[in-house]
């Protein structure tokens, strides 16, 4: 943990070696993730590219 951002939230930071691998590990957390900079650009294309692909295979 980072620290707190207020409203019981917490501000972490997480590496890895691609952004995909960021979007991997941070989409478990489904919505109560907020991806901000640096790099997050390129982790929330690749968070809704993962979640296209499941709701293309899981979603009704």
């Amino acid at each position: 943990m980072v620290g707190s951002v207020g409203g019981g939230r917490v501000r972490v930071r997480v590496g890895a070696s691609t952004p995909l691998m960021v979007a991997q590990v941070l989409a478990g957390w489904g919505g109560l993730v907020e991806v901000v900079e640096p790099g997050g650009v390129a982790v929330r294309a690749e968070l809704g590219r993962l979640g296209r692909e499941l709701v293309a295979r899981y979603g009704s």
